[in-house]
């Protein structure tokens, strides 16, 4: 934990080895998005398996863990942590995300085995004061300038757009300064993560009406729970919390607003991304889709090996020059967006993710373009 208390404004050094685990990647990209303002190279997991097994393998000098996770939850996560053997594992500063903010959260994780709590959506300065609390003192760069904040490694946010606006772009109850802030400025993750949001929405519509039927409250209370940081990550807070009450009825048995609202809450979901997609927020996305270039099946599977090769090697200039060259290819939907996520693991250093990403790809390609396997 940090206790130096010079006066002098504090940059992190760009050694930090930070952790992210959150089951969501829109959520992840929002977090990755916050640890890049201050030059830090964040690493991310999707669960709590996947963490355990990269603390193992890993000194991590801080950990950012998701409370609510499906199959192993935060707190249990933690808790094996904290019983591997090695001091390493014990003093490790870990700290909670959760869109949860009753009243006795903090005392909740902090009996699970956390040392710290940040609510969600993440807010810069709640961000940067956990940064300077708990990351070690030989990683903080004091200048000699009298100041006392946490000092930003990057340039003032850029605009997204000055005459942008909820009411402009058509979009009912979006912020777009609220969501564009989430992720740094930086408007190609912004229109990134609300395509991502549109193309799953059907996906998670449809596994929260068969947790509703098989009467499985615990995982619609994970899905809903979810959303509800989603949501107000990329800058719909009237719907995140419609979501968190629902979240919240099913936690408290209230199963009949579930049974009421939930198809309303997906009625307004839906109209909420035939706006997105109809509006000028996306015409820039929808025009680079159209830009792109076709790829073939051989070429695409060729591009992916290599670029795997490049980040298990931790090639960056290579890895960021075909990155570079993928973002103007096309296959198909499903691989676009693959490539996407790929281009944008790789833009925050994320390699082994994007290594992973690109293995998986290359396995489903024939799956989801069977009839160009020939070409």
């Amino acid at each position: 934990m940090s206790t130096n208390k010079n006066t002098g404004p504090i940059q992190i050094s760009p050694d930090a080895k930070v952790l992210i685990v959150d089951d969501s990647s829109i959520n992840l990209k929002v977090a990755v998005a916050y640890m890049a303002r201050h030059s830090i190279k964040a690493e991310t997991a999707q669960s709590g398996l996947s963490a355990i097994e990269m603390i193992r393998n890993k000194k991590y000098d801080l950990v950012f863990m998701d409370h609510m996770m499906p199959e192993l939850d935060g707190i249990a996560t933690v808790r094996r942590i904290r019983s591997l053997d090695g001091e390493y594992y014990k003093k490790l500063p870990i700290v909670a995300l959760s869109a949860n903010v009753a009243s006795n959260s903090r005392e909740v994780f902090l009996e699970g085995g956390m040392n710290d709590f940040i609510p969600k959506p993440i807010k810069y300065h709640d961000m940067s004061a956990i940064l300077l609390k708990w990351l070690p003192n030989e990683l903080l760069l004091h200048n000699n300038v009298p100041s006392s904040p946490l000092a930003e490694t990057k340039e003032p946010l850029p605009r997204f757009d000055t005459a942008a606006s909820a009411v402009s772009v058509g979009v009912t109850d979006l912020s777009i300064s609220k969501g564009i802030g989430h992720v740094n400025g930086n408007k190609s993750v912004y229109v990134n993560i609300l395509s991502q949001f549109c193309n799953g929405l059907d996906k998670d519509i449809y596994d929260i009406r068969e947790f509703m039927k098989e009467k499985n409250r615990e995982d619609y209370f994970i899905r809903l729970h979810a959303l509800t940081g989603v949501l107000a990550n990329i800058g719909n807070d009237f719907l995140s919390d419609w979501a968190a009450e629902l979240a919240t009825a099913s936690k408290t048995g209230d199963i009949k607003k579930c049974m009421d609202q939930t198809e309303k809450f997906f009625n307004r979901m839906r109209k909420f991304r035939a706006e997105l997609l109809q509006s000028s927020l996306m015409a820039e996305a929808n025009k680079i889709g159209h830009e792109k270039k076709k790829i073939s099946v051989a070429s695409l599977t060729a591009k992916l090996q290599e670029l795997s090769e490049f980040c298990l090697n931790c090639d960056t200039k290579g890895a960021n020059a075909l990155a570079s060259e993928l973002k103007k290819a096309t296959l198909c939907v499903e691989a676009d967006r693959f490539i996407d996520e790929i281009c944008l693991f790789v833009e925050f250093s994320n390699y082994d993710l994007a290594s992973s990403k690109c293995e998986e790809l290359t396995v489903l390609i024939p799956q989801m373009a069977p009839d160009t396997i020939g070409e």
